[in-house]
């Protein structure tokens, strides 16, 4: 701040201010040195400085803008005696630059926020401390479908419709009035003009995301329905060998619930008798082959208790290449049991008639009737056949009886092999075989 007194020539007479207002004032062009003193150049009217002194030596006040950068801002008014006559003239001025380069600055950051804010790509608004409205982008309207008349000034909370908030994914997203959008809000708290904080709303359409989540979610039922809906154990295993996923019947197999599989190496169940052939899979995996295979492995379940089982392994892929394995138990249980139930013993020549019959797809009264047996001895037969294979339906029967050696797709009609190994002919002796029709 700077003060300074002059005569009715205005001359200075008195002078105080900091060096910089000192030199912006006192240097300006209306300023002349004349017999060793300062004063305003009344040659010079029309200037600024020069005009406004004049005024008030007539007894005006006068405050105007002075300095080079028109960033000082000064008052003059009468100077007056003891006897109220004007004496001279007395100034008083302030230096605003720093004050108007923050306004500028401000003003700045405003036009940019509100620049972005109407460009950018998220529904805005701006809300005084009342929650009104002082501010919202064109998105925003059209979220609420509103006019600027409608939303500057009312509270937001009347503007979005209501019980759109209530979303059951998250708290912070709602819906537009039309119901074809869904917007995730984030406020910020910013200082306004006056000091009160002011909040700055803005809202993300998150509709595609939503409907690509949504499709996320049902590939996933739809991929858990496909794997609990495999008759038998079935495991994913990466290609570091940990379990990406089972079914509730592979960790029965194990003896652990399957959400404590994941992410655990299947070859820690993998008994040492089978690991050759266990690391010859992954070998092959390794070196880029693809693996397609039925293996007789061995696993030891939770408890310790030893299995041995029929397990098919496919490589899984995708456009990139090799991404997993299935591995699809066909078959598991007690070494013996499983023996017996792969060498054939047990089927009597009467189950393998009864095997034939149903392969042609004969009704359970064509079979008994056919094998002179009675409804109850038939459906003995059927139990009998269902608990050796391990199979839960006709259909499964034979499908199993194929897998398994005891019949042959080579046959027709279906002719029932008492050991398994006696369907691996060759393929001259099955050309040369004449097969049987049915009458």
């Amino acid at each position: 701040m700077g003060l300074w007194t002059t005569d009715l020539d205005l001359r200075f007479t008195t002078m105080a201010a900091g060096p910089g207002l000192n030199h912006q004032v006192a240097m300006s062009r209306a300023v002349i040195a004349q017999e060793g003193r300062k004063r305003f150049d009344l040659r010079y009217p029309q200037h600024p400085d020069v005009s406004a002194h004049l005024r008030a030596r007539a007894g005006e006040t006068v405050n105007w803008l002075m300095g080079w950068s028109g960033a000082i801002k000064a008052c003059v008014a009468p100077l007056r005696g003891s006897d109220g006559e004007v004496v001279g003239v007395v100034g008083a001025a302030v230096d605003l630059s720093e004050v108007m380069e923050e306004e500028r600055r401000r003003a700045s950051s405003e036009q940019l926020l509100y620049a972005f804010l109407e460009q950018g790509p998220c529904a805005a608004s701006i809300l005084d401390p009342d929650d009104r409205v002082i501010f919202a982008n064109q998105l925003f309207l059209d979220a609420v479908d509103a006019s600027p008349e409608k939303a500057i000034g009312n509270r937001e909370q009347a503007l979005i419709p209501a019980g759109s908030t209530e979303s059951p994914r998250r708290p912070d997203e709602w819906r537009s009035r039309s119901g074809d959008r869904t917007f995730r809000s984030r406020r910020l708290s910013v200082p306004g003009p006056s000091g009160a904080a002011l909040t700055l709303h803005a809202a993300s359409d998150v509709s595609e995301e939503i409907r690509l989540r949504e499709q996320s979610e049902n590939r996933r039922q739809r991929y858990r329905a496909l794997i609990e809906s495999t008759p038998g154990p079935l495991a994913i295993v990466d290609l570091h060998q940990c379990v990406e996923d089972v079914n509730k019947e592979f960790g029965r197999m194990l003896g652990l619930p399957q959400d404590q599989l994941g992410g655990l190496s299947l070859g820690r169940w993998v008994d040492p008798c089978s690991r050759e052939p266990y690391d010859a899979l992954w070998e092959a995996l390794a070196g880029g082959q693809d693996v397609n295979t039925a293996q007789n492995l061995v696993f030891t379940d939770n408890s310790g208790k030893i299995l041995l089982t029929r397990v098919v392994i496919r490589t899984l892929r995708n456009e990139s290449g090799p991404m997993a394995t299935a591995w699809v138990v066909e078959s598991w249980g007690e070494p013996a049991t499983q023996v017996a139930r792969n060498t054939g013993p047990g089927l009597s020549a009467l189950d393998g008639q009864v095997l034939e019959r149903l392969a042609v797809g004969e009704s359970n009264a064509e079979i008994a009737a056919a094998l002179c047996l009675s409804r109850q001895g038939l459906d003995y037969r059927l139990k009998q056949l269902r608990q050796r294979l391990s199979a839960g339906s006709r259909g499964a029967i034979v499908a199993r009886a194929y897998a398994e050696g005891l019949l042959s797709a080579a046959d027709w009609p279906p002719q029932f092999r008492d050991r398994p190994d006696a369907g691996r002919r060759s393929a001259a002796s099955e050309q040369a075989k004449s097969p049987r029709r049915l009458d």
